[in-house]
């Protein structure tokens, strides 16, 4: 059983070859890594072509011009020749027998797609700073429900991180399927919109408890702003479009729309604190149009006895 592991790349010269060398070390040896080099301006095409000359696994396509992560992972995508897909970044790396045991658990299941556990590594000091989600988020055995992807990737609601970072594997011929591929207007969040688009194209999401995958985290990468949780919510506006063109039939339509909603009033929420901290006006009043009043009390509230509490 053929899987393709894509790794777009940007800049990337530095650390790729611990990416590559991770998937080449799969205990599940058929496979081809197709790298996208993303238009970059360092040596990572040099690099992937130096690793090839000992591996013919790995093929090298480049980008004349950076199209981003949405971009890269679609030109990966339309050269991929696997029965499964298997997301890399090119920071991080697979345990040795992640491929092996996420595919005889999502064969045995029956599923489309399948996520494990990320285990959250500092990237300087190559440390393990512990599991990026909350462990029983993970116990559920039958395929999850949009809701149950959005409530886990709620602005401020746990101390673990958001589902959107989880790189599953997933069936090309559903993908092929259904014409699913990265919505290339967002460099931001990209990744989330594509996992909601599976289930809403009506894959079978599993997940799986256990911890395979390597997120290395850059310490000071993410920044809470207003410009990043402004095309968050964009693909938040996205979610809800694409749940009304597919959810004429479908049962929970009206429940998924109240909840997409109620998450976007949670992101406009960040923009509105960030915007009184900043004693910026404009923006206090551009993210209270938002929201309603019963919302900013409730959620005022909430945060104000969590802090006493």
């Amino acid at each position: 059983m053929k899987v393709s592991i894509i790794v777009p790349a940007h800049n990337s010269a530095n650390f790729i070859h611990y990416a590559i060398a991770s998937a080449l070390a799969q205990t599940h040896q058929d496979i081809e890594v197709i790298v996208v080099d993303d238009g970059s301006t360092d040596k990572t095409s040099e690099i992937v072509e130096g690793l090839q000359k000992h591996d013919s696994r790995i093929l090298l396509f480049k980008n004349a011009h950076s199209l981003g992560p949405a971009g890269a992972r679609n030109v990966a995508l339309s050269h991929a020749t696997g029965e499964w897909i298997a997301l890399l970044d090119s920071d991080d790396a697979f345990v040795p027998d992640r491929l092996e045991k996420l595919l005889r658990i999502a064969e045995a299941r029956g599923l489309d797609a399948l996520a494990d556990g990320l285990e959250l590594m500092d990237f300087d000091t190559r440390t393990s700073l512990g599991p990026a989600f909350d462990p029983a988020w993970l116990k559920e055995e039958r395929p999850i429900s949009l809701s149950y992807l959005l409530e886990r990737d709620w602005p401020g609601r746990s101390k673990y991180r958001a589902f959107g970072i989880m790189k599953p594997i997933v069936r090309k011929s559903f993908l092929d399927r259904h014409n699913t591929r990265y919505d290339e207007r967002f460099n931001l969040a990209e990744d989330f919109l594509f996992y909601c688009d599976l289930i809403i194209s009506g894959a079978k999401f599993g997940l799986s408890d256990e911890i395979l995958y390597k997120y290395y985290f850059r310490r000071g990468s993410i920044s809470h702003n207003p410009k990043i949780t402004t095309n968050i919510i964009d693909v938040n506006y996205q979610i809800e479009h694409k749940l009304q063109i597919a959810g004429v039939s479908r049962m929970d339509l009206k429940n998924d729309l109240a909840l997409i909603r109620a998450r976007g009033e949670a992101l406009w929420f960040q923009i509105f604190a960030w915007a009184i901290k900043a004693g910026n006006f404009r923006l206090i009043l551009r993210s209270a149009q938002h929201m309603s009043v019963m919302f900013v009390v409730r959620t005022t509230l909430t945060k104000v006895v969590g802090r006493r509490g």
